[in-house]
């Protein structure tokens, strides 16, 4: 089968920001693990380091020469656009909705369809009449009752895990929900002890090296059209326009860039919608932000762009 360039969305999911009250973030990941405090399964195996873990994620990734933004971005990619039909589902449910129509028969279709039981640790495929295909790809999705959230108190948290398989070569990889955001803003991708460890190599192998490619451009390009209509409604006082989003979006995309610049921007739009229980994980936010820009500049694979 013939891969075709993937269809850019016309909203990309941002990261969910969470205005839920939450415990201070840990000094180190190792301090966390040995709280039990944050993961039913833990984020890394009981001998291993975060910091070890990590630099030799690093070094795997300029081997095999791609960014942890390009692997993170393709990631979402490929989940959004298998998530697509849903999301529409959803969005001409609520247009029904306004006209006095309350019929959920669309979306619970498409629900029954995505949401697949699978095992992370067993990791066995799902028949094709399930989930979605994408190019050379076919996206499950597993809900739970459960979240998780990001161990460093950012915004993000998941609920969900999802199964992307190489229809072509048959192998295929199961991510959490939540492992984009490590990915792009710690530059994690769980310790080897972890049953949600998701390994680099087998990332790029399933996806393949041109598709990682072409899925985080078109992520990127998505998220940059969506940059500009902020700022133009930012500019223009729009009303119905939200600061919040929009301040998510460059901070995703400051990190995405190495640019401590953007970063500050973020911070300035952020700082016009102030909101209670906000600022916590805002400030947990943006410092991760910034420590996942300083580590790729440690690992001398990219450039800052200020």
């Amino acid at each position: 089968m013939t891969s075709d360039e993937p269809k850019p969305l016309q909203e990309p999911p941002p990261f969910t920001f969470t205005e839920r009250p939450s415990q201070q973030p840990p000094g180190s990941l190792e301090e966390l693990e040995a709280r039990n405090a944050w993961s039913e399964r833990g984020f890394l195996g009981s001998h291993e380091s975060f910091r070890q873990v990590v630099s030799e994620d690093a070094a795997s990734l300029a081997k095999l020469g791609f960014r942890h933004d390009e692997i993170a971005d393709a990631l979402s990619q490929v989940v959004a656009l298998g998530l697509a039909p849903l999301a529409e589902a959803l969005a001409a449910m609520e247009t029904a909705r306004e006209k006095g129509v309350d019929d959920w028969s669309a979306v619970s279709a498409e629900w029954e369809r995505m949401n697949a039981s699978f095992s992370v640790k067993r990791r066995h495929a799902r028949p094709l009449r399930r989930g979605r295909q994408v190019d050379h790809l076919h996206v499950f999705m597993m809900q739970y009752q459960g979240s998780q959230e990001c161990p460093w108190v950012c915004w993000a948290f998941g609920t969900r895990d999802y199964m992307i398989l190489n229809r072509d070569a048959g192998d295929f990889v199961v991510a959490a929900e939540l492992m984009s955001h490590l990915i792009s803003h710690h530059n994690f991708f769980e310790g080897r002890g972890s049953p949600y460890r998701l390994e680099p190599a087998r990332v790029v192998s399933v996806r393949t090296s041109a598709g990682v490619r072409r899925y985080a451009d078109a992520r990127r390009d998505t998220v940059q059209q969506c940059l500009e209509r902020g700022e133009e409604a930012l500019r223009r006082g729009d009303p119905s326009f939200d600061g919040l989003y929009l301040a998510v979006l460059l901070l995703e995309d400051g990190v995405r860039r190495c640019s401590f610049e953007t970063i500050d921007r973020a911070q300035r739009v952020r700082a016009a919608c102030q909101g209670p229980n906000r600022d916590e994980r805002w400030r947990a936010a943006v410092d991760a932000a910034r420590q996942a820009i300083e580590a790729r500049l440690a690992f001398g694979s990219v450039s800052s762009t200020t």
